[in-house]
Parts: C-alpha cells; sequence; structure tokens
C-alpha cells in the first residue's frame, strides 16, 4: 500500500507506449493517490493520424480513473488536447469524462514530513521556453529528423537507432538513438533554465517541485527543497512512489 503513486508521459494511443506494464503494477499495487500528471493520452499522434485510442486501451484508462478506494488527480501536459495558455481549474474534459486541473497542490499530511508539493507536467511552467512552445519549431525539428530518417545515411547508433526505421509522423522522436535523446533532455533543461525555476516556485510557494514532460527521471535535492520527475512510459518505464511514512522511490519497471 502506497501513500502516492506518480506517472506521467505514458502517451496512450502511441504505438511505442508501454502502458501494459503500468497496468501490471497498478493492478498489483494499491495506493491512496494516483496522480496522472500530464501526457497520459498522446492525442498529438491521434490527432495526425486521424485515431482514437483503441477499445483496449480506453478500457484500462477509464479502470485507472476510477480506481477504487483511490482518489485519481489528472493534471493535463502538451500532448492533451487544450490551450495550453489556458489556466485550467478542475475541468471536466468532455471527450473522457474525468476532470483535469493544470497543476496542483498536494499536502501529503505525513507526519514525518511536513512537506507541500507544487505538481504540475512542467511544459507551462518549469520547462517553458520559446523554442519548444514553437509550433513552428517543432515541426521543422520532426522535419529533420524524419529527413535522416528516410536519408538513413547517418545511421551508426548516434543519431539515428541502429536496425530498420519506420518513420511515423508523430512519433519522429522515437526513431532517435538514446545518444541524440538524451541531447534532446539536456537541451531541453539548458533553454528551459528549469533549475532557476524550480527555485522560484520553491520561493514563491514554499514547496517541493514535482514534474513530467522532459522524460528524465529523477529525485534531485536543490538546496533546500526536493525536485522529483516521474520520467516517462516510452523509454524508461518509470513512476514516484510515496511510501506511507513520506519516503519518495523512483521505480523503474520491466
Amino acid at each position: 500500500m502506497y501513500k502516492t503513486i506518480i506517472i506521467s508521459d505514458l502517451h496512450l494511443g502511441n504505438p511505442f507506449s508501454n502502458w501494459k506494464i503500468l497496468q501490471k503494477f497498478l493492478q498489483e499495487n494499491q495506493c491512496e493517490n494516483l496522480f496522472l500528471n500530464g501526457d497520459i493520452i498522446d492525442e498529438i499522434y491521434l490527432n495526425r493520424n486521424n485515431k482514437e485510442l483503441s477499445e483496449e486501451e480506453l478500457k484500462f484508462f477509464k479502470w485507472m480513473i476510477n480506481l477504487k478506494d483511490t482518489k485519481v488527480i489528472y493534471t493535463i501536459g502538451n500532448h492533451e488536447n487544450f490551450d495550453k495558455n489556458e489556466k485550467i481549474i478542475e475541468k471536466i474534459w468532455d471527450k473522457y469524462n474525468v476532470k483535469v486541473y493544470g497543476d496542483y497542490m498536494y499536502y501529503p499530511n505525513v507526519p514525518e514530513f511536513h512537506s507541500s508539493y507544487y505538481i504540475s507536467h512542467g511544459h507551462n511552467t518549469i520547462f517553458k521556453n520559446k523554442i519548444t512552445d514553437s509550433p513552428y519549431m517543432l515541426k521543422k525539428i520532426n522535419k529533420v529528423i524524419r529527413f535522416f530518417g528516410k536519408l538513413k545515411k547517418i545511421h551508426y547508433g548516434l543519431l539515428l537507432k541502429k536496425g530498420k526505421i519506420n518513420v511515423q509522423e508523430g512519433v519522429e522522436f522515437n526513431i532517435l538513438s538514446k545518444f541524440s535523446k538524451n541531447i534532446f533532455k539536456i537541451g531541453l533543461k539548458v533553454i528551459s533554465r528549469y533549475k532557476s525555476k524550480l527555485k522560484k516556485h520553491n520561493k514563491y510557494y514554499n514547496c517541493n517541485v514535482i514534474c513530467g514532460h522532459s522524460h528524465t527521471p529523477e529525485i534531485k535535492r536543490i538546496r533546500n527543497f526536493l525536485y522529483l520527475n516521474s520520467g516517462d512510459w516510452l523509454e524508461s518505464n518509470t513512476l514516484l512512489t510515496q511510501e506511507l511514512n513520506g519516503h519518495w522511490i523512483l521505480n523503474y519497471l520491466k
């Protein structure tokens, strides 16, 4: 039994999502609170390819948001179909009949840890920047990746994955090698100046900060507060769990 489980970047609908691994974990582990911290449904991929969630994926999603004896909080990400500049407070997402938030303040009420946590996906807060906020720039980046994928000349496990490459619209990032993906992830942190934003949020809210979005799972102490990131379900298959005593663990699943 956990106090809290935090998941982000599941990307349901995306063919690379490892949601079945998560399903098994949730079936075997109960929690008081479940945070679905953005990019749970990959509407960007679904819309670009004129698709909907499969019956199996939709059944899992409905089961997950209605877990028995669990408070489920859904904070939206950049892949969900919402105006990224809209301030969302307890809004019903009619398409999936679920209440969503733009961000959330979590108070564990654990005697050993008198702490509070600011939770957001991060695309509109910690990792906000002019480059990834620009649809034009993102399209250009995807075009370059697709070009190299089709050209297949740079294919040494550095820029692109080794082996057969299936270049699909909406999943360009997945044909990159691990090295290339890490460069993108580091670049996102650098251009976002994420540490300075973390410090500002900590000072303003007097709390710890939990994000997703960067696909980089970590638990890090910065000065006098914690920064936690739950990772993703396309590569790392990670989630955050908080034990009943308030202690956090970063879980890697297979």
